[in-house]
C-alpha cells in the first residue's frame, strides 16, 4: 500500500494539525512545504514575498514539492496556492497518493487567518480574500481523493482513517 498522504486546502483550513495527527497515528515522516521552503531561502514566508516576491516563491514551492512527492512512507502539507499550477496539479493527480482537501466552512477559516501576517491576508479585506479562497476551491476538488468536508471534525476525520487503514493492513495480511 503507498503510504503517501497529501494534503490540500486553503490557508488555516487545519493541513499542519492534521498532518501532525497522521504522522503520529501513521508513524509516518511530516513535510511541510511552507516550512521547507522557509529553510531553503532561510527566510519567513512573509519576507520572501515582500522582498523576493511571489513569483521565486513558487518556484521554490514546486521545487520541493517534486523533491518529495516521489518519497513513500510520507504526509505533505502543501501551502494553500500550490494546486494553483496546472504541473503541481498533474503531480498531485499522477501520484497515487491519498490526497485529503481540507474543507472547513468559511467563517472558521477566516477567524483563524483574519489577524495572521500571512502576505496573501494581510493588506486584502476579508471579501477580497474569499473571493481567493473560492477560487481555489475547484483546483482543490481537481486533485483530491477524500474531502473532509465542513461537517467533519479533522479528528472524526482521522478516526475513519485509521479504521480504513486497519482494513487495508487486515486485506493484505490475508491475501498474503
Amino acid at each position: 500500500m503507498n503510504n503517501r498522504f497529501i494534503l490540500i486546502g486553503f490557508m488555516g483550513a487545519g493541513k499542519s494539525y492534521l498532518g501532525n495527527r497522521l504522522s503520529y497515528l501513521f508513524n509516518l515522516h511530516l513535510v511541510d512545504i511552507d516550512i521547507e521552503i522557509e529553510k531553503e531561502l532561510n527566510m519567513k514566508i512573509p519576507e520572501i514575498f515582500f522582498q523576493k516576491g511571489e513569483s521565486l516563491f513558487r518556484k521554490v514551492e514546486r521545487s520541493l514539492f517534486k523533491q518529495h512527492i516521489v518519497r513513500n512512507n510520507v504526509i505533505i502539507s502543501c501551502g494553500g496556492g500550490l494546486t494553483e499550477s496546472a504541473e503541481n496539479r498533474k503531480l498531485i493527480k499522477d501520484s497515487n497518493s491519498i490526497v485529503i482537501f481540507l474543507d472547513p466552512e468559511w467563517s472558521i477559516i477566516w477567524k483563524r487567518i483574519m489577524h495572521s501576517e500571512r502576505p496573501l491576508v494581510k493588506s486584502k479585506s476579508e471579501e477580497e480574500v474569499r473571493q481567493l479562497w473560492l477560487s481555489r476551491i475547484s483546483n482543490y476538488l481537481d486533485c483530491a481523493t477524500a474531502r473532509l468536508n465542513p461537517q467533519q471534525s479533522i479528528d472524526e476525520f482521522v478516526s475513519r482513517l485509521v479504521d480504513f487503514n486497519d482494513a487495508m493492513q487486515l486485506t493484505k495480511l490475508l491475501l498474503h
